[in-house]
């Protein structure tokens, strides 16, 4: 009971700090740089957005992991690019209001025995 309670608690926490995420414009790089953002959103005209995991540039072209491949995008079709970024009030704020409601949720479940 207690090995499902802490899973719930780590679950709900992790799902919290996702809502804490936003994506921020961002712009690419004119010349090859090893220190591209870990992921970028990448939208194209006619496309939808696809995420793009360990991004690198070579040439005219964004290339990176697109569920489990490789992918290339060539810089002039690609509309937008984002990447993302914690949001520091949010994080907080779900931080101090998950806690307030464990608390809660454990004062009405069996108090403070």
């Amino acid at each position: 009971m207690n090995r499902d309670f802490t899973r719930a608690c780590v679950c709900g926490a992790i799902f919290f700090l996702m809502a804490c995420t936003r994506w921020e414009s961002y712009q690419l790089p004119t010349t090859p740089t090893p220190a591209l953002p870990s992921s970028l959103r990448v939208s194209a005209p006619g496309r939808g957005s696809t995420v793009l995991a360990a991004p690198f540039v070579r040439g005219d072209t964004l290339y990176g992991r697109y569920r489990g491949n490789i992918v290339g995008i060539a810089r002039h079709a690609i509309d937008r690019v984002q990447r993302p970024r914690l949001d520091g009030l949010r994080t907080g704020a779900t931080v101090m209001g998950s806690v307030a409601g464990w608390i809660a949720l454990g004062l009405l479940g069996g108090g403070w025995e």
